[in-house]
């Protein structure tokens, strides 16, 4: 799986900020993995995560900034 994501600074906001992404099995709702990405300040990128097939949901939280995120599965 692909995961493309955006952080941007707020306008005004005194700290650097961040944006973590965990993602979870929805059956049982734990953590498939560490923290897929854990990133401080400005920045963009993509990060791969693999799993074996499933259901899944991604908790994303941010401090003080503006965010994207797109998922994409891996072709073969």
């Amino acid at each position: 799986m692909r995961i493309e994501w955006e952080a941007k600074h707020l306008p005004g906001a005194s700290a650097p900020g961040s944006l973590k992404i965990v993602v979870h099995s929805a059956i049982s709702g734990r953590p498939l993995a560490a923290p897929v990405l854990d990133q401080r300040g400005e920045g963009k990128g993509t990060a791969y995560f693999s799993e074996e097939p499933r259901v899944f949901f991604m908790e994303v939280t941010s401090t003080d900034v503006e965010w994207k995120v797109g998922v994409a599965e891996r072709v073969r």
